[in-house]
């Protein structure tokens, strides 16, 4: 039956200590993913009618600027921004209500019960006040979208008479998950090398070394 040498059982354990506990520690344990929230699209093109405020948007993916390097959360590690490294999926458009309201024929705040519908390449989504929704979407192509909002009033209030303005507070902007385990991972192979097993190491031998000369 082979019996593993003393050598070869310190050299697994020391390849257990110094290699793979560090990066299964970086890659699968430690946060290792980011969403990217990008810029903030432009004001919406308004068009109504006697029953219907619509607010239109069309947006090329060249509007769509999403912070997606790595350095924006990982400093020092551009040369290495890419694929298995660092990845990027899920690409998204959400959709944020920031507390839209309404003002009053007096020049008063009133807060509404409403809810956004947008419609988006030929799909719905619903959007409540406060809130934010997101939807997948292809940032290489076009993408087509409108806010309809939908809301009750008590019109038998005396408030309710005269001009009434809606102010949409909206806003709109692509999102992108970054994830960046491997290369975290592999990082943390010589900073827990440098910071931690060098350091216990010497203090290890120093104490060792001291209870020997006492």
């Amino acid at each position: 039956m082979y019996k593993p040498s003393k050598e070869s059982v310190d050299f697994l354990l020391r390849a257990i200590l110094l290699i793979f506990i560090p990066f299964i520690l970086g890659a699968l344990v430690f946060p290792h993913t980011q969403e990217m929230d990008g810029q903030a699209l432009s004001s919406p093109r308004e068009s109504s009618n006697a029953d219907v405020i619509v607010y239109s948007f069309t947006h090329p993916s060249s509007d769509m600027l999403v912070p997606s390097k790595v350095n924006a959360v990982f400093p020092l590690a551009d040369y290495l921004d890419f694929p298995p490294m660092v990845s990027h999926s899920g690409t998204q458009l959400c959709f944020q209500d920031n507390d839209s309201y309404l003002v009053l024929s007096d020049g008063t705040k009133y807060d509404p019960e409403f809810n956004w519908t947008v419609d988006i390449n030929n799909m719905t989504l619903m959007v409540a006040p406060d809130s934010i929704n997101c939807t997948a979407i292809d940032f290489n192509k076009s993408n087509d979208y409108k806010w309809y909002v939908n809301m009750a009033l008590p019109l038998k209030d005396p408030r309710f008479t005269g001009n009434l303005t809606f102010v949409p507070e909206t806003t709109t902007y692509p999102m992108i998950t970054m994830n960046y385990g491997l290369l975290q991972g592999l990082i943390m192979i010589p900073v827990c090398y440098l910071f931690i097993w060098y350091p216990a190491a010497g203090i290890l031998k120093k104490i060792h070394k001291g209870l020997l000369e006492q």
